[in-house]
């Protein structure tokens, strides 16, 4: 297997796109075959297994395109909302069919996040931001059907970059914003707070270099460095 160190950024997304997939396909399956995914864990499946094998910048890229999943739960609860805005009784059977799809796929893509990010990846800050504006793209309310925690804790070691940090401080503070406009829940509460603590880390970071550069400019101006 090459890693992904030795392949283009192109042939890395698709790459990644044809895991994500596979992987959804097979989730879909299981979930019309098994009618339900309660115990079902994204490593049971082959699919997940593979997934869990690449590289882990192979795997942060897999994860910004599973992010966009939340449009597939956006796009089912729209379809909902028209049924009901139209009075109608029930969703017709072709609408079933298509909430269902939608559903099954986020189910899927959210418990493959959870899985993958329970350890650090080393994400860019152009995958951060993605991830961000894809959220952002959306109503904020579909950012916690999604693990959110653990993708920003997985941020976590990236953003200690001081150069990540300072490209994408902006857009976690308008997303951090953003969280205040949702309904008061333990879920809200724990995004807050792991935004908040993201972006502590920055702060820290940001102190960190304003002492150093004030001791070398210090150093450089007194009398013995003449």
């Amino acid at each position: 297997m090459r890693r992904a160190q030795s392949q283009t950024g192109a042939e890395v997304e698709v790459q990644a796109a044809t895991l994500l997939t596979g992987f959804l396909d097979e989730w879909q399956r299981y979930c019309q075959t098994q009618g339900s995914t309660w115990r079902l864990a994204s490593d049971d499946l082959a699919s997940g297994q593979r997934i869990m094998e690449q590289p882990r910048a192979l795997r942060a890229t897999l994860m910004r395109q599973a992010c966009a999943l939340c449009g597939d739960r956006e796009i089912a609860s729209r379809i909902m909302w028209q049924s009901r805005a139209d009075h109608l009784s029930a969703l017709t059977d072709e609408q079933q069919r298509e909430v269902s799809h939608h559903l099954q796929r986020a189910s899927g893509g959210s418990a493959l996040i959870a899985a993958v990010c329970r350890h650090a990846l080393p994400f860019t800050a152009d995958d951060i931001l993605t991830m961000l504006a894809t959220f952002a793209n959306h109503d904020i309310h579909y950012a916690l059907y999604l693990p959110a925690l653990p993708l920003f804790k997985a941020m976590r070691a990236s953003l200690a970059d001081a150069a990540v940090m300072a490209r994408c401080r902006p857009a976690l503070q308008a997303f951090r914003v953003a969280t205040d406009e949702l309904r008061p829940s333990r879920a809200q509460r724990e995004l807050s707070r792991q935004l908040d603590k993201l972006l502590a880390l920055g702060a820290a970071g940001d102190a960190h270099v304003a002492s150093r550069s004030a001791r070398i400019s210090g150093a450089s101006s007194s009398p013995s460095s003449r």
